[in-house]
């Protein structure tokens, strides 16, 4: 049996200028990646030097969570991207998106779950580092084909080696 987890004795250090995250989750519902992505959230926002910010397709419960952890929250219109028919479609609503949600100022990328994919690759375009976080026990095809034009699931494909990390946040995951 592995001894109880104790804190290191230091704390994480602090950075020399404050550290900008942008954790994209895919909804603020009350529900399994989102509720993890908000303690996520509430975890780095309590580092010192550390600003988050939280970006969502989608709106709901959590949000007034994230208000009340003093955490911002933005809401965006993804869906031009994930509508689009062709690669060049999806690379111009994506350049929209990064202007949009000026990721010139983020220092990391945290997409929280395979559907935010296209915040992986905004940041590999802007030369910024992320991390994909799966939660999802499907392959990538699989779970897009109903959703996605194929030019657009070869690019979520990407993401995964994009992806300056990636985390599976289960075994069941990994294997897929």
């Amino acid at each position: 049996a592995l001894p109880p987890h104790a804190p290191p004795d230091d704390p994480a250090p602090q950075p020399l200028r404050p550290l900008s995250v942008l954790l994209v989750t895919h909804n603020l519902n009350l529900e399994g990646a989102p509720l993890i992505a908000f303690e996520f959230a509430c975890h780095l926002a309590a580092l010192p030097g550390w600003r988050v910010r939280v970006v969502s397709p989608e709106d709901g419960p959590l949000r007034e969570r994230y208000a009340e952890a003093g955490l911002e929250v933005e809401l965006a219109d993804v869906r031009p991207a994930l509508a689009a028919k062709t690669a060049e479609e999806f690379d111009a609503a994506l350049a929209r998106l990064a202007v949009q949600l000026d990721f010139t100022s983020v220092d990391i990328v945290a997409a929280n779950t395979m559907v935010a994919f296209w915040s992986v690759l905004i940041a590999d375009r802007l030369g910024k580092p992320s991390v994909l976080y799966t939660h999802e026990s499907v392959s990538v095809r699989r779970f897009f084909a109903p959703h996605l034009a194929p030019p657009l699931i070869a690019a979520a494909e990407s993401a995964f080696v994009r992806a300056t990390r990636v985390v599976f946040s289960a075994a069941a995951s990994q294997k897929v």
